[in-house]
């Protein structure tokens, strides 16, 4: 608690409208920042505070433009692929907007693998099934970036999960082209290992948005 406020207090003090944290910097509890403070940074995206992870600030400064403009909007990776079920699976260690959860989040202390800081408190869930959009920032040469837009659907949660996943962050989404072709093309497009994650179909607004700002815009 006390270092989220503390987070929190940074944050207004400096007018800050995105940041990042890397948990590596957490390695003891021998300090007043002696935990992640992955609840506060949840808390913080759910007030239209971007954020990206490991010192991702491009992610971040991305996060929080279209977080201020949709509201359900999250940061997030896509950890791996589900070939059989046609299905890209997204999480993060203990970051995600409760805005984008399909029901009431739970919050859990959820042991921390570096070092010697404390166990943070971590918001769970999964995030509500329906439309919405990849967005993903992608720098390429010149000081040029390209907008990533993918039109996905976020799946329902299956009644068979494993219990060991209710306690992580958890995002089941299918391209509408199909995972395989997807990936193929994101990877020559560039795409980067964070992204944010819009819920509804908002594809049109975010072409208008990567317009707006000058951006490449490539739709997959």
């Amino acid at each position: 608690m006390r270092v989220g406020l503390g987070l929190r207090k940074v944050l207004d003090d400096g007018g800050y409208q995105a940041f990042s944290v890397n948990f590596q910097a957490f390695t003891t509890n021998a300090r007043p920042s002696g935990t992640m403070p992955f609840l506060e940074i949840s808390k913080a995206m759910s007030r239209g505070i971007g954020y990206g992870g490991e010192g991702d600030v491009l992610t971040a400064s991305l996060v929080g433009a279209l977080a201020r403009a949709f509201g359900a909007v999250t940061f997030t990776e896509i950890f791996c692929a589900d070939w059989a079920g046609d299905s890209l699976f997204l999480s993060h260690m203990g970051e995600i907007n409760p805005a984008v959860a399909g029901e009431k989040p739970r919050v859990i202390s959820k042991p921390f693998f570096l070092g010697g800081a404390c166990d943070p408190a971590v918001l769970t869930c999964a995030a509500r099934p329906g439309p919405a959009v990849l967005v993903n920032l992608a720098p390429g040469p010149d000081d040029t970036f390209t907008l990533i837009v993918t039109l996905v659907d976020v799946l329902d949660e299956s009644d068979a999960i494993d219990p060991a996943m209710r306690d992580a962050i958890r995002i089941w989404i299918r391209p509408r082209g199909g995972v395989a072709p997807f990936l193929e093309a994101y990877s020559r497009a560039g795409g980067t290992h964070h992204s944010a994650l819009v819920l509804g179909d908002h594809l049109e607004a975010i072409h208008a948005f990567g317009r707006m700002t000058g951006l490449q815009i490539q739709e997959l």
